[in-house]
């Protein structure tokens, strides 16, 4: 998922995440839903955050771009 730059800030994020798990919920039957988010991307975790997702656990070295260091954090929450 992703916001084009110019438009974020306008609660865009909200809406698809909203949207998202009202069709997982009434949809699919799906229990929860897990995400993987670059751990560097604060404004994606603080996001997912206020969503109601929760942090379950980190891959600090889950790969390299140009021998730099990634990491990932996992996180999950029921529709």
């Amino acid at each position: 998922m992703g916001v084009h730059r110019d438009q974020r800030r306008k609660g865009l994020g909200v809406r698809l995440i909203d949207a998202s798990m009202a069709w997982a919920r009434d949809e699919t039957g799906i229990d929860w839903i897990d995400l993987e988010v670059l751990s560097n991307n604060r404004a994606a975790r603080d996001l997912y955050a206020r969503t109601g997702f929760a942090t379950v656990g980190e891959m600090p070295d889950m790969f390299r771009i140009d021998g730099e260091q990634h990491a990932y954090t996992f996180m999950t929450r029921r529709p």
